[in-house]
């Protein structure tokens, strides 16, 4: 089977990035489950660049992936997410969605895979749908809640051209997969409502390299170590994190906040990245190997995210033997809650709170019933072999 997605950087050149991010890492894992199986992979990386001329380039060809640059000019970029009122999508992105259909016809792909949702997917839906190629999506995040964060990014108009191009994705796709019902609750309740026949929850495979084993609890020592792993973004919501560094330094408590996130070096919210580097120790980004030792360092990982569909870090640090505390906000409450461990979840927004939840969770062994759970519904293989099996069936329909 050939199956042509969206992809990343990180995927085509890996010796040059250190942190490729859940998405690409799905991305490579999914495809070599599919080439172990006698598929193909065409990876499509749509870069939103200054030049005007709209082309499709070859990065990379290895065995049986190949990976491809698709040029997007910003000032058509911009001319949707900075649109009027009537600005088409159709029309202004037409030649960039020509250009890609001229390679689905040459590359002919038996499917296409979209790996979560931007203006740069909707490209990929429109020539998906204009080829009549089977397209199958996986729901990463939300658009609509991304746009809702972010909304001073946007005209108000920019913003409504692309909430509705989150709502075609069910006119167009043959099968929408969620990672879990959380995420399907949301999507149907502020989205779109998406049939039981459409709609299909797989939840992400355990990561490769992680290896999930009971632990035991660890040794509580003089400094309790806490841990987020987190890009620098509002969603991920790092004020949370702060306030609960200044809290635990104004109790004079002997723990210790690590976060392993890139600050970037603009002179947007000053205040925030000056104290944020003055209460938290800010680590640098690394390697999946280095990452390990990371987890294994700390007693507890907190995700405070104001909204995130099913971080990744929750199976990385189970694996390595670490608690995750997460907010009511996270995909994995559905999980967590089915399998008793309620407790691990708690609104951010009170830093009081959460210190005493902390020290409760302290020393505490991760609940066997979540570990069980884990080990059932994210096996790689039998998840990679659900998205295989839906790809095909997408291609009968």
């Amino acid at each position: 089977m050939r199956i042509l997605s969206n992809d990343f950087f990180s995927n085509a050149f890996p010796a040059k990035q250190v942190s490729s991010g859940g998405p690409a890492r799905f991305a490579k894992s999914l495809s070599q489950a599919a080439i172990n199986e006698g598929g193909s992979w065409i990876g499509i990386i749509i870069r939103n660049e200054k030049e005007s001329q709209i082309k499709i380039e070859n990065l990379k060809k290895e065995g049986r992936a190949s990976y491809w640059k698709l040029t997007l000019p910003t000032k058509l970029y911009k001319k949707i997410t900075l649109g009027k009122k009537n600005n088409s999508p159709e029309i202004i992105l037409k030649p960039v969605i020509d250009k890609l259909k001229l390679f689905i016809e040459k590359s002919r792909p038996d499917v296409i895979f979209l790996n979560g949702f931007s203006i740069y997917a909707w490209i990929v839906l429109k020539a998906a749908f204009e080829t009549k190629t089977p397209l199958v999506i996986k729901h990463a995040g939300i658009l609509k809640k991304e746009i809702d964060i972010y909304h001073d990014f946007f005209s108000k108009a920019g913003a409504k051209i692309l909430y509705e191009t989150e709502r075609e994705i069910s006119d167009i796709a043959r099968y929408e997969i969620f990672l879990n019902k959380w995420s399907w609750n949301v999507y149907n309740k502020e989205v779109r409502k998406v049939s039981k026949k459409q709609g299909v929850i797989i939840p992400l495979p355990l990561p490769n390299g992680y290896i999930l084993k009971r632990h035991k609890p660890k040794r509580v020592e003089k400094i309790i170590h806490i841990g987020m792993v987190a890009r620098w973004d509002r969603i991920k919501n790092h004020p949370a994190a702060l306030a609960l560094a200044k809290r635990i330094n104004e109790l004079k408590l002997p723990w210790k906040i690590h976060s392993i996130t890139l600050i970037p070096e603009t002179k947007h919210n000053p205040q925030l990245k000056e104290e944020y580097k003055k209460y938290i120790s800010v680590e640098k980004q690394r390697s999946a190997e280095a990452l390990k030792k990371f987890y294994r360092k700390m007693d507890l990982i907190i995700i405070p995210s104001h909204f995130d569909v099913s971080p990744g870090i929750v199976l990385e640090a189970v694996s390595e033997g670490v608690g995750v505390l997460i907010s009511p906000n996270v995909g994995w409450v559905s999980e967590f809650k089915r399998a008793g461990a309620g407790e691990w979840i708690i609104d951010f927004s009170n830093p009081d709170k959460v210190v005493r939840r902390i020290k409760k969770l302290i020393g505490k062994e991760i609940p066997y019933s979540l570990l069980k759970s884990i080990e059932e519904n994210h096996n790689s293989k039998r998840v990679f072999g659900k998205y295989l099996e839906i790809f095909k069936k997408a291609t009968k329909i």
